[in-house]
């Protein structure tokens, strides 16, 4: 494959992974709110899943800002699965937070 094309194959990708990370954030969004709602370990393993999945693939296709938000979630929240608590009460907010600057880190299509 030419370069050229290469690349726009790439720019393709791009855009069709930007057009869907914002239905991602609300689904790491919705396993957040579980994990919170039920502080039950299966949640919080799922939850940080996603976020470890979604900062990984938002790096990789040059969404930086977004992975950047998304690891400071997998880092949150892979600390209350080492601890086994629920944290402080300010950290599911912080959460809902870091999640709010990585969907506003996805530039508009």
């Amino acid at each position: 494959m030419a370069r050229e094309a290469w690349e726009f194959e790439l720019d393709r990708l791009r855009e069709d992974y930007g057009r869907d990370l914002p239905e991602k954030l609300s689904g790491l969004g919705a396993l957040l709110r579980a994990a919170r709602q039920s502080r039950d370990p299966a949640s919080l393993a799922a939850a940080h899943r996603e976020a470890h999945s979604l900062k990984g693939s938002s790096g990789s296709y040059g969404f930086k800002a977004a992975s950047r938000e998304l690891q400071a979630i997998e880092d949150a929240l892979a600390s209350l699965q080492q601890s086994g608590t629920t944290g402080p009460a300010d950290l599911w907010p912080a959460l809902e937070e870091a999640l709010d600057r990585a969907r506003d880190a996805i530039p508009a299509a």
